[in-house]
Parts: C-alpha cells; structure tokens; sequence
C-alpha cells in the first residue's frame, strides 16, 4: 500500500505538535489506529479522513494523494503560513535542501538588516535643505 496519505498525517500530525494519542482524542479513535494510519496499514474512513483534514488543516485532496498542495488556500496567519511550508517541505525536500531554504533566509534577513542599517546612517548624516 502506498504509504504517500501516512506520511503526510504524520508530518502534519507533528507539524501541529500533537501526539498520536492526541490526534487519536481528537478522531475520536485509538492511538493504536493512528499509528496504523501513518504506517500505511490502513487508511481512514471517510468521516475520519474529513475530519482529518480539518484538525490538520489540510484538504482531503492532500492526504489522499490528489494534489500537491497542502492546502486550497493559503492562509493569511504568517505562522499558519510557516506550518503549512514546514509540513510541505517534509514531504518533498532533502535535508540539504532544507538546509540551503535556510542558509538563503538567513542570508536575506542579514540583507534586509543591513539595508534598513545603511538607511538610518545615511538620514542621521542628512544635511537639512536651507
């Protein structure tokens, strides 16, 4: 059985900083069968695959393999934003590519400080127009 809808409750499931137990609380079901669930030995019902979706904050399409994207719509919550990526790049990226994502922000926010640093020096040595 292809094991794609498992690792993708897994990644979301710790994406969102819960236990299996939790999740399984949650489902209304046993943690036991969450674990199967991300295992890949059995797939959900689809009541609990909807409901999946919502704990998770995922489309059904998602989990079930149909589509790429976590998500219809990106939320507009920053956080949300960082979860949704997070959780996506699990799926799809190496440890080295993660690696460089990283390297690269860092490197753009050191930018960015150093743009808006160079910005204040050059308006605290501003002459005033007379």
């Amino acid at each position: 059985m292809d094991n794609m809808m498992g690792k993708r409750i897994k990644d979301w499931r710790e994406a969102r900083n819960l236990t299996q137990q939790q999740l399984a609380e949650l489902l209304g079901i046993s943690g036991q069968q969450v674990s199967e669930y991300e295992r890949g030995r059995k797939r959900p019902p689809a009541d609990k695959l909807v409901l999946l979706s919502e704990i998770l904050g995922i489309s059904t399409d998602f989990l079930l393999g149909r589509s790429s994207m976590p998500n219809a719509s990106i939320s507009p919550n920053p956080s949300e934003q960082l979860l949704q990526i997070g959780a996506y790049l699990r799926g799809v990226a190496s440890e080295e590519d993660v690696k460089f994502i990283l390297d690269f922000l860092e490197t753009r926010r050191a930018a960015k400080a150093a743009t808006e640093a160079m910005k204040a020096a050059a308006n605290a040595i501003k002459i005033p127009d007379n």
